[in-house]
């Protein structure tokens, strides 16, 4: 059995998808179908506005982007796009929710509150 069950399951119920510098991975409110595992490369994620993007975060290999607005079942809340040539395996909303679901509704419960809380840090703060 692998020692990482997240790139286990991933690798058995994914595809790899190749993505050129620059190439947006997805958009802020696109709905939030798929999240990603950085195989290799490296993403940024980022909230755009007209002028520029704002608050930029960047996704190393072995990080999942998508995952929280997933879990808390909404749009796309930032732009994911790729910062050099990158892989990453996509994992469908129905594979992840079924393993929340699969391993019990205390599992579920605790992935959406650490999800919330996610949420809030990259908003300016956390209770």
């Amino acid at each position: 059995m692998s020692q990482d069950p997240f790139r286990e399951i991933f690798e058995t119920a994914s595809v790899r998808r190749q993505l050129h510098d620059g190439e947006v991975l997805y958009t802020r409110g696109e709905p939030s179908a798929l999240c990603f595992l950085v195989e290799s490369g490296q993403l940024e994620s980022s909230l755009p506005n007209q002028q520029a993007r704002r608050y930029p975060r960047l996704i190393g290999v072995g990080e999942i982007v998508g995952a929280v607005d997933m879990v808390l079942d909404r749009p796309y809340s930032r732009q994911v796009e790729a910062r050099d040539a990158s892989v990453v395996l996509l994992l469908p909303r129905d594979v992840l929710l079924g393993q929340l679901h699969k391993a019990g509704p205390l599992m579920l419960g605790v992935m959406q509150s650490l999800a919330r809380n996610i949420d809030k840090l990259a908003r300016g703060g956390c209770t």
